[in-house]
């Protein structure tokens, strides 16, 4: 179960976006107690939480119902955090955990925060198998601001690796391959699920040469339109999933631009400059680990941000002939190919929740859980299609501006 409860903290910042609220469906208190009330009746043996400036208070009330509970607290001044909480019944021990700062994990990403531990199962949980079941699980809030795609590439690039290590280590501990460590992902990633940020989650790998960074997310602020006044850079996108065309090869790319005429063209420069990309753009949405990068100033229009000064490690060589074109803007993650979607599996559309995430300014999916192969999704939670006395969230009966996303998820049986 994932599920951002509404930080008091943050709501107290933000009052417009629950204009039209009663002050007392808001009280930290009562929140704190229908949140509860609602974990308790759903039971999960996994449950993340984001937004959770009461951490000790709730690992004390859920502590009575045979939770245990880590956190990862935020950077940066800010009172909430991510939390993990399992049931102890359900599980042998934690093997391992980690706390993630994003900024402090790398300069510029905001102090956003993740949590990821590792789990044995209980052995009536294992079916008394051979070897013991283990489970890496996290939790993460990505960053909210939709135009700074670059930074919440970043951080969900930065996510995906530290749980794929996580992953490699238990599997080096004892002795298997990383493929058979199971893996469940949840939180609120603050991206649309038609979006290139969820691309990337879902696929592992997105060039950012060819989507906009101001709308990497394609969530709506305050009317905004994605993608400009002409649509161009939706368009674009859409095409791209249409067509395959992330995995096009050079000779398939110099085509693409020509057929789209005007728009197109095969200067990297020239799409980077429309795109709102800039060197520490690209620093963060790709990393520094020097595999490729170091932009001209040719890369800056004058209404983008100008970057920031950088260390040298932060260089790379964008202009290196050993590396395909279609690939020096290239982010990935090290769980490329190896997540699937709970609601997508199972719903009947192919779909994710129709909307998770519902207050004054936003109504709409930005929460989800995965898993790696392994793994298969039985049933999710819905929803509600009405919310009774209420036109948005928290209400009565939500204490929350989100919906919690659930699924139950089993392993699947080896052949033979």
């Amino acid at each position: 179960m994932s599920y951002n409860i509404l930080a008091s903290s943050l709501a107290s910042e933000h009052p417009e976006l629950y204009r039209g609220v009663d002050p007392r469906l808001t009280r930290p208190a009562r929140r704190r107690r229908v949140l509860v009330e609602e974990i308790k009746a759903l039971k999960p043996d996994v449950l993340f939480l984001q937004e959770n400036d009461a951490f000790a208070l709730f690992k004390h009330e859920l502590g009575r119902f045979g939770y245990e509970g880590k956190h990862a607290p935020r950077g940066g001044g800010k009172l909430d955090g991510s939390s993990v909480f399992f049931k102890r019944d359900a599980f042998q021990e934690i093997r391992d955990f980690e706390s993630i700062d994003f900024e402090a994990a790398e300069v510029g990403l905001r102090s956003n925060a993740a949590a990821i531990v590792t789990l044995s199962v209980a052995s009536s949980k294992a079916d008394e198998t051979s070897s013991p079941l283990i489970v890496v699980v996290g939790c993460v809030h990505g960053l909210f601001n939709p135009k700074r795609g670059d930074v919440k590439l970043g951080q969900m690039r930065v996510f995906f690796n530290a749980v794929a290590r996580a992953r490699a280590r238990v599997a080096a501990e004892i002795r298997c391959s990383s493929e058979q460590i199971h893996c469940v992902l949840g939180g609120d990633f603050n991206c649309a699920p038609s979006s290139p940020l969820y691309h990337f989650l879902y696929s592992g790998f997105l060039d950012v040469d060819r989507v906009d960074r101001r709308s990497l997310a394609g969530c709506l602020v305050r009317g905004e339109s994605i993608g400009g006044a002409d649509g161009g850079v939706d368009d674009e996108f859409a095409m791209l999933l249409e067509t395959g065309g992330f995995d096009r090869d050079d000779d398939e790319w110099a085509a693409w631009d020509e057929l789209r005429g005007a728009r197109g063209g095969n200067d990297v420069q020239e799409r980077l400059r429309r795109y709102y990309w800039d060197d520490e753009g690209l620093r963060l949405a790709l990393g520094t680990d020097g595999e490729t990068t170091e932009t001209t100033e040719t890369t800056r229009s004058e209404s983008s941000p100008p970057a920031r000064k950088k260390s040298s490690r932060a260089k790379r060589s964008h202009e290196d002939e050993s590396v395909a074109p279609n690939l020096r803007f290239r982010a990935t993650h090290a769980l490329r190919g190896a997540l699937a979607s709970c609601y997508r599996a199972v719903s009947a559309d192919g779909e994710e929740a129709p909307v998770t995430s519902w207050h004054a300014r936003f109504k709409g999916t930005v929460d989800y859980l995965f898993h790696t192969r392994g793994l298969r999704t039985r049933r999710v939670l819905m929803p509600p299609k009405k919310i009774k006395n209420a036109a948005q969230l928290p209400s009565e009966e939500f204490a929350s501006d989100h919906f919690c996303v659930v699924a139950d998820v089993e392993a699947v049986a080896e052949e033979g």
